[in-house]
């Protein structure tokens, strides 16, 4: 059985007629009804009823005509797939954001990239930064703008990134808060508040408790009241004066946005988060060189 032969057989069932489809094929009906045979004897069973009027198909022929079009189908998308994956355009790019990273110069990327790729799709997901990795790592997302840690700067083995900027970190506090009128404020000046913390328990990557071990090697515990990977819902918060935030410098856009919230710089000026673009070492997908390229 091959391809010809079944190309054969679903036009001949369409027709009814082995002089239509010797037509299509350009050949001779002598060469149809060979094929037509051939396929019918490799099968062990008759496809066609014939007659010197007309042509039709058997039960059996019934049954095979939908498996040989789906057949042909596949071959066809088959065919579409491989030729894309030759232009390095097969898959739509899955990007990942940390929250607030939006409200920076992200979306001038996904611009330019699209701007040169119309074709391609993309989507884009938002989420805290610990998900985003344990997503990138399980291959859910192809390539994730995330934070880490610049004094420990450590991502999951099997990733790789690279830094795109660095942002140090500030105390998110509301604004009648008497800290908020400081111009830089040290983690000892948040020994004994509360403090809103990232989900701890939540925490596939250990993104969060990076952040609590800043707190332990400055000699004191935080005072966590209340714990969300939420970006927006931590923010909020904050402005309903349940608590302070320690949160990248780049929040503060959103952050002025909600109102009733004052950012201000930590002393300890060490403690930073840089902004990476990461991509998992065993991705398939062609498109992440190309993205990587404009970022």
């Amino acid at each position: 059985m091959n391809i010809r032969q079944l190309k054969y057989f679903v036009t001949l069932a369409e027709t009814l007629s082995f002089t239509k489809t010797a037509e299509v094929f350009y050949i001779s009906q002598t060469a149809v009804t060979q094929q037509i045979k051939s396929l019918e004897n490799q099968l062990g069973v008759p496809l066609f009823q014939r007659t010197k009027r007309k042509v039709q198909l058997t039960s059996a022929g019934a049954v095979f005509l939908p498996e040989a079009q789906e057949i042909l189908d596949k071959m066809q998308k088959a065919i579409v797939k491989t030729k894309l994956a030759y232009n390095g355009s097969t898959n739509a790019l899955r990007i990942g954001v940390v929250q607030g990273y939006e409200h920076s110069d992200m979306p001038g990327a996904l611009q330019r990239f699209c701007a040169q790729n119309p074709s391609i799709p993309i989507s884009v997901y938002r989420s805290n930064a610990s998900t985003l990795y344990a997503n990138l790592q399980e291959t859910k997302l192809d390539v994730v703008f995330n934070t880490i840690i610049s004094s420990n700067g450590s991502v999951p083995s099997n990733i790789s990134c690279q830094t795109l900027a660095t942002y140090p970190l500030s105390v998110f506090l509301p604004s009648s808060h008497p800290l908020a009128q400081k111009s830089s404020l040290s983690l000892s000046d948040l020994n004994k508040e509360p403090l809103i913390f990232p989900d701890l328990q939540d925490d596939p990557s250990g993104y969060n408790r990076e952040l609590l071990d800043f707190f332990i090697q400055s000699g004191f515990v935080p005072t966590i009241v209340r714990e969300s990977n939420n970006f927006e819902a931590v923010l909020l918060m904050v402005a309903s004066t349940l608590g302070l935030a320690l949160l990248p410098s780049y929040a503060t856009f959103l952050a002025h946005s909600l109102g009733n919230i004052k950012s201000v710089p930590l002393a300890e000026d060490h403690l930073q988060v840089d902004i990476v673009i990461a991509w998992h070492n065993q991705s398939q997908n062609p498109l992440i060189k190309k993205f990587l390229s404009v970022v």
